[in-house]
């Protein structure tokens, strides 16, 4: 067991904050979320590093378990909100218990049917092995345990608008040091700085991406996070809902800030070099531009209308002249004519599929697919099988029981979302709450793409602040 750089001033402010500013924990738990790639303490026999974000949340639930137990008026209250809401925890629960189910899957299967091959988490593709009952089957269940949770007790812990606004600054604040590290990150590499791997890429249970790199030698940004994909589904979230609230000139934060970090996390996306990157901003301007003829339709007020189309052309206009400038560096560093280039972005969209990553992740979808019809259910259990998607990873390992209950839970969320977004006549409520319904999409459409885990708290917390809103727009 070894505590890291990190750990040594993360510890122990979690337990002060426990002690003295209970509240304050889910702020810093929202905060450390994208630091997907960090740990504040390694277990090497076990190869498990405690992400920060982990253990913030885990000192904040045990704070809200004590209240529960020490506070009668708190427990009544949360029994009252949970009995009024019943469409959040309905589906949670069937997740849970669905999952819960699975774990049978891996001692029965292989009594029933002959020997089946799975991709076990954390092996490399094309390594596979026989259905059992392991280790992983447990951790992961209880991973589907704890982050289920998050969005009830954001439901019934957030009490009011100061208090989802503050959980917004920090997702936003957080977003502008993931962008800040990642530009340090890209820079370090030309000028041959070493890069301090060992502060916030040091979780000894992923494979670390940080020195990565793409084609012509470009360095590949992934931040705080364990690879560049998982930071692209992370900054595609948070730009769909600034994206929204620029646009609606609705500001949480300083205004010259949140155009800063609006360019910022532009120039980072784009130097992820990911795919999941690249498709899921062009479904995310796709689903703008739907938006602005939904506008169009239903605006009676044409400055209003105008405002936000103007807005919108310079979001656009803003994002091709990054890109551009982009190009013509890689261009000028590596020497190489246009055409390369553009061979190169057909290769990380168009033609993924035909080149080897892509051919992986199309072999590992029809694996995932062909465990799913041996056992449809309850698939072969919650942690047994793992693609490069969340759909077929989630189907082969929970089955359409599990599958269900997810797709309740979003269909849930966007729902309340967008609801309170039609409904609520207070601007900030109702644009957040777009914004949110929004992130949740390009979120899904993400996980879809390349994100086979469901296992990241920033996706967990956005749900939650859609649930709390609702409540608090219904209270205002």
């Amino acid at each position: 067991m070894e505590v890291t750089i990190i750990g040594y001033f993360l510890i122990p402010i979690g337990l002060l904050l426990l002690i003295f500013k209970r509240d304050t924990l889910i702020y810093v738990a929202i905060f450390f979320s994208s630091f997907t790639a960090s740990s504040v303490l390694n277990i090497k026999f076990i190869k498990y590093g405690l992400q920060p974000s982990y253990y913030f949340s885990l000192l904040w639930m045990l704070s809200i378990f004590v209240e529960l137990i020490a506070n009668k008026n708190f427990r009544t209250n949360s029994f009252e909100i949970l009995r009024k809401y019943k469409i959040v925890y309905i589906p949670i629960l069937c997740l849970i218990v669905s999952a819960a189910i699975s774990l049978a899957m891996p001692i029965i299967i292989p009594l029933l049917q002959e020997n089946i091959q799975i991709h076990p988490i954390s092996s490399p593709w094309g390594i596979y092995s026989n259905l059992t009952f392991s280790r992983k089957n447990i951790t992961q269940f209880m991973y589907v345990g704890f982050y289920s949770m998050i969005p009830i007790l954001l439901l019934i812990k957030l009490r009011n608008k100061n208090q989802i606004i503050r959980c917004i600054r920090a997702l936003f604040i957080s977003t502008a040091f993931t962008v800040f590290w990642g530009i340090f990150q890209f820079i370090s590499y030309y000028l041959h700085i070493k890069y301090p791997y060992y502060l916030f890429n040091n979780n000894i249970g992923y494979s670390q991406g940080w020195a990565q790199l793409a084609w012509v030698n470009l360095k590949r940004v992934n931040s705080v996070a364990a690879e560049a994909s998982t930071y692209s589904f992370y900054l595609l979230m948070g730009l769909s809902l600034l994206v929204v609230l620029i646009l609606h000139d609705v500001y949480l934060l300083n205004k010259r800030f949140t155009h800063i970090l609006f360019g910022g996390v532009l120039i980072t996306l784009i130097l992820t070099t990911s795919t999941t990157a690249y498709l899921g901003f062009i479904f995310l301007l796709i689903f703008m531009f739907v938006y602005l003829l939904y506008l169009k339709a239903i605006t009676i007020n044409k400055t209003i209308f105008l405002m936000v189309i103007s807005k919108l052309i310079n979001f656009t206009l803003i994002t091709a002249s990054i890109i551009m400038l982009i190009i013509i560096l890689i261009l000028f560093y590596s020497h190489k004519p246009y055409n390369y280039f553009l061979d190169i972005i057909k290769s990380l969209t168009l033609n993924k599929a035909q080149t080897i990553s892509g051919l992986e992740r199309v072999d590992a979808m029809k694996e995932g697919l062909k465990l799913f019809s041996k056992s449809p259910l309850f698939g072969v259990g919650i942690g047994s099988n793992r693609t490069f998607d969340m759909v077929t990873t989630l189907l082969s390992s929970t089955g359409i029981a599990g599958m269900l209950s997810f797709i309740l839970i979003i269909v849930n969320s966007i729902k309340i979302s967008l609801s309170s977004f039609i409904t609520s006549n207070k601007s900030d409520i109702k644009y957040l709450s777009l914004g949110l319904a929004l992130s949740v999409i390009v979120g899904i459409f993400t996980m879809a793409i390349s994100i086979p885990d469901l296992n990241y708290l920033f996706f967990w917390f956005v749900i939650g602040l859609i649930f709390a809103t609702k409540k608090i727009e219904q209270v205002i």
